[in-house]
């Protein structure tokens, strides 16, 4: 696809990212219907709000990054560490729920909770796996 369909009026040559794209299509367009959902969900958003999201974001993808580098390393280590990291910031959001109430959380909650169970689940076939090999 070339640069031009991704560009709207006037901006034939610009250099448009995928997220600079998107972006204008979700928020400058008045009959994006999601675009206008995002927008009405942000702007409920509370300055607390946003400084949780930003915290949980941002330790929630580095944590990502750190532990499936281990995982693809196949290192045991691993496991654990991603167990007690998730459940660390489950119960962050938990308290941030007692807090807040909101939905979005509690299934980010779920989410992290069944994450953490195969997670869980993976260590123990690997035990098992090691050791079989060891016997």
């Amino acid at each position: 696809m070339s640069e031009a369909a991704f560009a709207g009026d006037g901006e034939v040559g610009r250099d448009l990212s995928a997220v600079d794209w998107a972006a204008t299509l979700l928020m400058h367009d008045p009959a994006s219907r999601l675009g206008r959902m995002i927008a009405r969900w942000g702007d409920g958003l509370t300055l607390d709000t946003e400084h949780f999201a930003s915290t949980y974001l941002i330790a929630h993808g580095a944590a990502k990054v750190f532990i499936a580098w281990g995982l693809m390393r196949e290192k045991m280590w691993a496991f654990p560490t991603a167990l007690v990291v998730f459940g660390l910031l489950i119960v962050y959001q938990l308290h941030r729920f007692t807090i807040t109430h909101s939905t979005t959380l509690a299934v980010l909650i779920a989410l992290d909770v069944v994450v953490c169970y195969l997670i869980w689940r993976e260590y123990a076939f690997r035990r098992v796996d090691l050791r079989n090999a060891a016997t």
